[in-house]
């Protein structure tokens, strides 16, 4: 959903696809009518009306999900209520690289296994195909292609889709707009020939703002009402969505929209710097609690490490089962207490210390305890509340190495686990140099030495933690005042 280019080695490694596509002929269904404006009627659909859509699309930028983590994700959604999950990963090349490509017989059998386990959870699969950086639209061939491709997916007994144009560039012009809505609307149109329950959802490739541009004019007067679509809020990476903001938008676009909630996704944070690998792992928040009475549908987008995502997902879940009395601190520590299991205290401390996002600042403490520490000197450092911190972060990678209920989780945290667990260790040595210099001891240039390297080491990693800064900032003031 974002602009994001990765480099070909991630993309390589990722997607890599060793399968040669086999033919698929085209339906016969297709119609000869290239691209009617409007219906001359409205299209009727044996669907009943869908009950509200809320849930998950897998639609970030990096390597997809394994079955087994789709797989986990469905389940949970199952137990927290949430109806509904995309499936639009950017790096599936069957998905919009390679659109017009059937997917081969092993790729397909690994999207029939996806689709079974929404089926086994009662979860509405929604299948989302990017066609837009290549097709030409008025194409009768391509329209054929992707049609193949529509149905490939349908033979599955998928009957919700996605026409998705985000993330294509060009300019966002009114011919653009009129373009891509005919396309939406002769899929919808020739696909409810013979399939009335045939359902679709259009991304555009403006999602996000609140102001008036020629794009969403000609969207308004040229795609069929029947489609709803996709708008992230006010911004890609939006910090609060509200219900006046989508009531516009809805206007604008002159259809029913579906928020893409760019939360907790992560895939930008893996650009070169100054941006670095982040978890983000604290609660949602700054979403309207009359949002669901406004929009058709709501879906989180969440980050590439999938079990990890589940505790920005659980606090997701609770603010649309019940908006009116959603307690984002509440359901964050309900959250951490069910995924932590006994490791909870160490995953309640490592969530905290990731939980700074575009939404809201970090919730760790450990800034306030260090200036706390500096402003009320203890006699006796080991005994200080920062100590206990410390101590907490440095046994935090094993205790929840061995404590975490789903292995799965730690492994996915792993390397920002021993990055905070060498921080809390880093906090302990620095605490050491600082007491003993307190006390007059001579202090061994080993001692002094060995602080500078492992701060070196904190310091020239990749990865990001709310921590990090603090911490270093802390030792250096230890070195200082050893000066």
């Amino acid at each position: 959903m974002k602009p994001i280019l990765w480099t070909a080695g991630i993309l390589a490694a990722g997607l890599a696809a060793t399968s040669i596509p086999h033919p698929l002929q085209a339906p016969s269904i297709v119609s000869k009518a290239l691209a009617p404006a409007r219906f001359s009627e409205p299209l009727q659909s044996e669907a009943s009306p869908p009950e509200f859509m809320d849930g998950v699309v897998e639609g970030f930028y990096g390597p997809d999900w394994t079955v087994a983590n789709t797989e986990a994700i469905l389940a949970f959604m199952a137990q927290h209520r949430l109806n509904t999950f995309v499936y639009a990963p950017k790096y599936d090349p069957y998905q919009r690289a390679d659109w017009m490509k059937p997917y081969p017989p092993k790729n397909f059998a690994v999207l029939a296994t996806i689709v079974h386990a929404a089926e086994r959870n009662h979860i509405t699969f929604v299948y989302s195909v990017s066609p837009g950086l290549s097709i030409d639209y008025q194409s009768l061939p391509d329209r054929k292609l992707l049609l193949a491709k529509i149905n490939q997916i349908r033979s599955l007994g998928v009957t919700h889709f996605m026409l998705s144009f985000d993330d294509i560039g060009g300019n966002l012009t009114a011919n653009l707009a009129t373009e891509q809505s005919q396309l939406a609307d002769w899929v919808l149109h020739t696909e409810r020939i013979h399939h009335p329950n045939f359902e679709l959802m259009f991304t555009p490739t403006l999602y996000d703002g609140v102001s008036p541009n020629p794009y969403w004019a000609a969207l308004k007067t040229s795609l069929y009402q029947g489609i709803n679509v996709i708008w992230t809020g006010p911004y890609v990476l939006s910090q609060t969505i509200t219900s006046s903001e989508a009531k516009t938008a809805q206007a604008l676009m002159g259809h029913r929209i579906v928020i893409w909630d760019n939360y907790p996704v992560n895939d930008y944070t893996y650009l070169e710097a100054p941006y670095h690998p982040h978890l983000f792992l604290g609660p949602v928040v700054g979403r309207s609690a009359g949002l669901k009475k406004v929009v058709a549908a709501y879906f989180f987008n969440p980050m590439l490490q999938a079990q990890a995502s589940e505790v920005a997902l659980w606090t997701g879940a609770a603010y649309l089962n019940h908006p009116d009395r959603y307690q984002p601190r509440v359901s964050w520590q309900h959250a951490l207490s069910s995924l932590g299991g006994k490791a909870a205290p160490s995953f309640r401390l490592f969530a905290a210390a990731n939980s700074e996002s575009f939404l809201s600042p970090s919730i760790n403490t450990l800034s306030a305890e260090v200036a706390n520490f500096w402003t009320k000197l203890p006699q006796y450092p080991k005994k200080s509340g920062l100590f206990k911190t410390f101590t907490a972060m440095a046994q935090a990678n094993a205790s929840m190495k061995a404590g975490l209920p789903d292995p799965t989780l730690y492994q996915q945290i792993a390397p920002w686990s021993r990055l905070f667990s060498e921080e809390g260790q880093l906090g302990i040595d620095a605490l050491s140099v600082w007491s003993q210099a307190k006390v007059g001891r001579n202090l061994s240039a080993s001692s002094v030495q060995d602080l500078k390297a492992l701060e070196s080491t904190v310091n020239k990693s990749t990865l990001s933690l709310d921590t990090t800064a603090t911490v270093v900032g802390f030792v250096n003031t230890v070195l200082d005042h050893l000066n």
